[in-house]
């Protein structure tokens, strides 16, 4: 029986330390680009160009407060680059901008935009583009409740409840 339990003791405790090897699933980890305010489910966004190929936009920041003297970059398929600086209102504006998809950079990160001409535009296009950064997460902040979520932590604390009853029990055996 002893043999056993040393067995069975030696087998969580190998458990309980490769938990600690293996990464944190990849569920758990978050994309730290910038995110849309507006915008399809799939991340792109729909505009709707302004008279003479004008595209307008504003940026923001994580509270919602418009970030001024941000340079913001914009790349057309065909690979010409836009480029602009926000004003003290987060705004931003591109002319002779051609129809089709096109990457917009700011220091948020990158947004796929599908630029319309205004006659072929769908009812849902923005005649603006808002880009709003998402809080960035690093590993190690992530907020304290999330830490209960973590696989690896429920296996540590199901690996000491079942360790610890069996210590405490061989420790009693060892006493008498």
């Amino acid at each position: 029986m002893r043999r056993l339990l040393g067995v069975v003791r030696a087998m969580l405790v190998s458990l309980a330390c490769l938990a600690w090897l293996l990464p944190p699933p990849a569920a758990c980890a978050s994309q730290p680009a910038g995110g849309l305010v507006s915008g399809s489910a799939a991340g792109i966004v729909d505009v709707r160009l302004g008279e003479r190929g004008l595209l307008r936009g504003t940026v923001l920041d994580a509270a919602g407060q418009p970030v001024a003297a941000r340079p913001v970059v914009l790349q057309s398929p065909e690979g010409a680059m836009f480029s602009a600086q926000t004003d003290a209102a987060g705004g931003f504006a591109f002319h002779g901008v051609r129809g089709g998809v096109h990457r917009l950079l700011t220091g948020e990160g990158c947004t796929i935009c599908r630029v319309w001409m205004p006659a072929a535009a769908p009812p849902a296009a923005a005649d603006q583009l808002i880009v709003a950064a998402k809080p960035l997460v690093v590993r190690g902040q992530q907020p304290f409740s999330a830490m209960f979520a973590n696989p690896l932590f429920i296996g540590l604390v199901v690996a000491a409840a079942i360790a610890i009853p069996i210590a405490v029990h061989n420790a009693q055996d060892d006493g008498s």
